[in-house]
Order: C-alpha cells, then structure tokens, then sequence
C-alpha cells in the first residue's frame, strides 16, 4: 500500500528485521504537498499539508465463516476452536500426526476430528491415505526425505506431539525435506531455514533424482502418482517432462536469509490441445492470456473465481496445466480461469459446480494423478492471549490465536519474490512477513517461472515487465499502533512508484473534504482521459463491480485501457494550446466545452504528480496481465487496484490477504468461527 520510497521520511534510519528501532515513517505514507490548482479556491487542500497513506481500509462486510469452496477444514497447521478431539487425537505416540486434512468433498469429518484408530500406535484408519506407520530407525540421516501421509503432515518446533504452541507449518504428501538427526521416533529437518521436527513413523527416503522419469513413486497407493514436471510456458507445445526440480536460480539467495520456497509437486504431462486460430475478441467475448477469445465471465461464474481465490488452497501450477491439458482447455496456462473452470463444470456433469466442488480433491485427481495443491500454510495459532498486550497490532494477534504481536511476529520470514528481497530497511520496510504470506508469494513464482522455463528469475522478472521493486511489512516496530495488512505482514507492494493509490478517503493530514476533493479530481481526469483516448472512467466503486464481477485478465483489461488513456492525456497536457484544443475538439468537445476544459488538462500533469508518492507515476498502474494472474489468481492475493472497497480503491501496487479467513480475522480483529 506505500508509495515510492524515496517519498518516505524514514530515510537513515535503521530497522531491524523485527522491526526494533523506533519508528521512521511509515514506508508509502509520504507527504503530499496539496497546492494543486484549484477550481475554487475554498475547496484547495492547504499548501504543504501531510499526508499518509492509512493501512488496508477495506470492505470489512466480507464474512467471518469460511470461503466459499472450502469443503474441508485442515487441522493440520491451523488448530480448531475446541481442541479436545485433537487433543484426543495427538497421542503420546503421535500416530496422528498423519492428520486427515483433505476429505473429499461433502465428506467433511468434524473439525479436529481423529482419523486414527486409537492410541496403541496402530495406523490411521484411512490407509490409503497415510500409509502403515515406518520407524523412525527406517529413515536415512543425514538425507533428504519426502512425506507419506496424504493429507498433510505437522511440522514442529520440538519433537512433542503434545504441545499446543509448537506447530509451524505442513507439508504436503510426497513434499520434501533435508533430515539431518533422528529424536526417538522424531525425525529432524531443516524448515523455512530452521530445524523443526516431523514424526519418522510419516517419511521414508527420497527416490533418487535419476530414478526412471515414469517410474511409479514408491507407497503411492490407489491412484498414486507418477513423477513428472509439466514445462507451463506462454504458448506451451506438447511438454517434455523431466524429473529434476525447479532450477536453484529459483531459490532465494542463502544470504538474506530468505525461506525457501517449498517443493513443486510433479504430475504427468500430456501433450496440449492443438491451439485454435487467435482472432479478436467480438462482442459479448474476451482475450484470454494465451490470446483466444472465449465468452465473457458472468457474474455468477466470478463469484466462483473469487472464491476460488480465497480458498487456503492454491492450486499447483504444474499439476493444474496438465490437467487443463488433459480436459481440452485452450487457455492452459497453469492458472485457474474462466474457460477451465467451465471445463471442470463440464467433465463434472454440473454446469452450476461451485468451489468446494472444483476444489474435490477425488475428483481433481479423476482427470490426472497427482498433488493438485501446493503446501498449504493456514497461518492460526493456539496460544494464550497475553492480557497485557493491548495494542491493535496485539489484538489482531490474538484473533488469528497468538499471544501477542510479539509472538505473532516471531514466526515471520523474508519475504522474497523471484529471488528480490521485498524490503527497504532505510525506509522503513522491514521485508519480512508471515509464512501465510510467504506460501501465497511461492505459489505466484512457481506459476511464473514454469511460464518462462530456463530464463532464472532475472531473466522472469523481465520477461513480465516489473522493476524488481516492492515492499512487505512496514509499520512494524514494536511499539506500533497500527494493525494493517503491511503492520500485519500480510501484504506486498509492487513497484510502489509508477502503481500509485488515488482513490484515498483518509490520508492522515488532510482533512476528509480535502481528501475528497482529491478524488474528486482524480475522477473528473480519468474521465476526460477516457473521453478522449477510451477506456472507461474510474471511481472506488465501478473497481470494485469490476473485481466482483470479471475474471482477471477482463479486470487488467479494463484498468489499463484506463491507465493507457491517462497516460496520453498527460502526455497531452505539455502540448502547445492549439494542440490541446484540437484534440479536445476531436473527441466532440464543442469549442465552449473545450475552452472551459483547457486549464484542467494543462495542469493535469502537475496535479497527478503533486506528492501523494506519485510523482514518478505516468499512469495508473503498469502491472501486466501476466503478473496480475500470478498474484491474484495463482497466490490467491486481493488487488488493492480494485478490491478494497466502494468508498476507497485504486492502490494499484498493494496487494494482501484481506479475503482469506486468516487475513479477515486479522483485518477486523475477530476470530473466525472456522479457521483457514
């Protein structure tokens, strides 16, 4: 949500990644001197006012239930309100630490309910889906091993099933990790750069990287996997697989102490549909982001979509490409859109499918074997709330089952996105943010880099258009009294200095007229630019229709045929008079409109750019489609360019979690009464 950092006061000052300095200003919230000129006098904000940008105000209407499409709960990383079944359930010898946390759909079992026979060490009862339990003497040390219980597998801090406080994470069945020791029946791994503890009875060795690429993966069970990675380029060709993983260019560099992103699960890769003849998009259609044109979403079918997005499940990008592959979708890029959503509806025999039945794990791996998802972090913890700790920070701590904005914060990790480091410590950014976060930024890499296969993240960060800049956290010291997204390390920024904010009600410094008439002008530019150059105009509220209301590629469709307008326009606001005027007459200004229009597009320039962090700004935003999906479809990220609310919008560099129910609990401070 910031604005361009050499826009913040916080320049010198230093932070450390927990943010225990004191408090520089807040990175984006910068000053804007409001001497823009006026159409009356009276309504000028007055000259050299301060502005900051406020955190996260949103549409806090979104309800504290579960999102759509969530046909199951997870326990595995989340612990649910009651805790006696799970407490029942974590025995002394920790058979359930294979806990069941994908049911299918409509087979939901009670949240925290024991999928184990009991507590003699037997084996889950549901054994296709965690195999017979192994000794923990069976595993390897020092090697890398990989899970076997299907539906997920605790990570803790110490090796304890009993603990309530200790659980940092899951892992994914056949996800991954380095074991380096073993602990009685524990195994320990290094997780998120840190030595955690798996239960041993749950892993058995890796197969060796030069195993046959269609060799059945050992313990696989009914309707195991077969390991393969899909090539998902732009206009993918019929893929070669290879078993080897994503290239280490891909992983954050060790020096800035940056989690790494987890394993990509693998999956067969059929060959792609032939690609039919591209053509424009006629009336009542769009272009989708391989270039073809499909009917336009309904409102019914983005209602979906955006639960879709909500759901603690992001898809995995290489699996989802071939399966859209596999089903005959045009448009497979590896990302969840329209046209494979109507195409799941279809091989389902249920044209109204909502989400939790696309998200049916049996019938996602009906179409193509595999891991549909990637690792699922849920982000709630189980502690005791510190009634001491009473600051906003702390309270929306304790919403999401922390002791505090302390504890909260001591799960944070660097947030990186394509090897760059999200922060900018001397002004303010610490760069951090929550595994929450961070799982949700790991899905958007996989998607991208799988779309430029052999680039390395450099080569990717150019390909789609972005400068490499950004920030996470920011107003995260200690002593803070905000409880944003950013203060809550739910939010990233991109290129904070060419997307600016411009529909803001409350900029701290600026009385609420004032912000108004801010908009107010904002609006009346955007309209002329769009007049003139086409587009649509933009306000808070037709944003927000729009995300409800089209998928992502129509939504960035939209918004840059607006930016590109206003791009012109300003642009045409340094022309001579006569140029200005002829323009205007062209677009059907008569001369008496366009004589009265003249001093608003000659100062356009210098209005759009008057502070506000946007005096780099030329536009309203320079996010391509491609990123855009990433974000929003793939990581599942709210875009603050359209998704904050029908009074403010317009933040077109943020994006959070706002629309998760973890993100949700955090914004309003309130514990759902289901978690994910």
């Amino acid at each position: 949500m910031s604005v361009g950092f050499d826009q913040r006061a916080g320049a010198g000052a230093t932070t450390s990644d927990l943010g225990t300095a004191s408090a520089p200003a807040t990175p984006g919230k910068s000053t804007l001197t409001a001497g823009a000129l006026p159409r009356t006098t009276s309504d000028v904000p007055h000259a050299g006012a301060a502005v900051q940008r406020q955190g996260a105000p949103g549409d806090t209407s979104a309800a504290d239930s579960p999102p759509a499409g969530a046909a199951a709960w997870p326990e595995a990383t989340a612990p649910p309100p009651s805790m006696t079944a799970l407490a029942e359930a974590e025995s002394a010898d920790s058979t359930t630490e294979a806990a069941a946390t994908e049911p299918a759909a409509g087979n939901a079992p009670a949240i925290g309910a024991s999928t184990a026979s009991g507590t003699d060490g037997t084996a889950p009862e549901d054994a296709t889906r965690a195999p017979a339990p192994r000794p923990a003497s069976s595993v390897p040390i020092p090697g890398i091993v990989r899970m076997t219980a299907r539906d997920g597998l605790r990570v803790r801090r110490t090796p304890d099933a009993k603990a309530r406080d200790n659980v940092m994470g899951g892992l994914a069945f056949h996800e991954e990790l380095e074991a380096h020791a073993r602990v009685g029946d524990w195994v320990a791994v290094t997780y998120r750069m840190q030595t955690a503890y798996v239960h041993g009875a749950y892993v058995e060795a890796a197969p060796h990287a030069d195993a046959p690429a269609n060799a059945p993966a050992a313990d696989q069970g009914a309707g195991g996997s077969v390991d393969h990675t899909a090539a998902v380029g732009p206009a993918a060709p019929a893929a070669a697989t290879t078993s080897s993983p994503p290239s280490s260019s891909h992983s954050a560099p060790s020096a800035s102490g940056a989690a790494p992103a987890p394993p990509v699960p693998t999956v067969a890769t059929p060959h792609a549909p032939a690609q039919p003849e591209q053509r424009t998009a006629g009336a009542g259609e769009f272009t989708t982001l391989s270039g073809n044109a499909i009917a336009k979403t309904t409102a019914k079918e983005a209602a979906v979509l955006n639960s879709l997005r909500a759901d603690p499940r992001r898809f995995n990008p290489a699996w989802l490409v071939t399966a859209q592959r596999a089903i005959g979708v045009v448009d497979a890029t590896g990302a969840m859109n329209t046209e494979t959503m109507r195409a799941l509806r279809s091989r389902a025999g249920k044209p109204s499918l909502d989400a939790a039945g696309i998200l049916g794990k049996s019938f996602l791996v009906g179409i193509v074997p595999g891991e549909p998802f990637m690792a699922t972090e849920l982000g709630f913890a189980e502690q005791a709330p510190d009634g001491s700790a009473r600051r906003p920070a702390d309270l929306a701590a304790q919403a999401v089952g922390y002791a505090s904005y302390a504890a909260y914060q001591a799960e944070w990790v660097p947030i990186t996105f394509l090897g760059r480091s999200l922060g900018n410590p001397k002004a303010g950014s610490s760069g951090r943010g929550h595994p929450y976060l961070a799982a949700r930024v790991h899905a958007a890499e996989a998607f991208l880099r799988q779309r430029h296969p052999g680039l390395g993240d450099e080569g990717v960060i150019k390909a789609i258009g972005w400068n490499g800049q950004g920030n996470a956290a920011y107003a995260d010291q200690p002593e803070t009294k905000a409880s944003h997204q950013h203060t809550m390390g739910l939010a990233i920024d991109i290129d904070p200095a060419h997307n600016p904010y411009v529909f803001d009600e409350h900029p701290t410094g600026l009385t609420h007229d004032q912000a108004m008439w801010w908009i107010e002008t904002f609006e009346q530019m955007f309209g002329i630019a769009s007049r003139i150059y086409g587009g649509d105009p933009i306000d808070p509220k037709n944003l927000m229709d729009w995300s409800k209301t089209s998928s992502s590629e129509e939504l960035i469709q939209r918004v840059s045929a607006t930016s590109n307008a206003l791009a012109k326009y300003l642009e045409l606001s340094k022309k001579p008079k006569e140029e200005i005027l002829a323009t205007l007459a062209k677009a059907g200004y008569s001369t008496d409109e366009a004589n009265a229009e003249l001093p608003n597009v000659q100062q356009a320039l210098e209005r759009f750019q008057k502070g506000g962090g946007r005096q780099h700004a030329t536009a309203l935003t320079n996010i391509r489609e491609e990123l855009l999906i990433a974000l929003r479809d793939v990581a599942g990220l709210s875009w603050g360019g359209a998704e904050m609310s029908p009074l403010e919008n317009g933040d077109f560099m943020h994006f959070d979690c706002r629309d998760t129910s973890f993100g949700h609990a955090v914004y309003s401070k309130k514990a759902p009464t289901k978690q994910a």
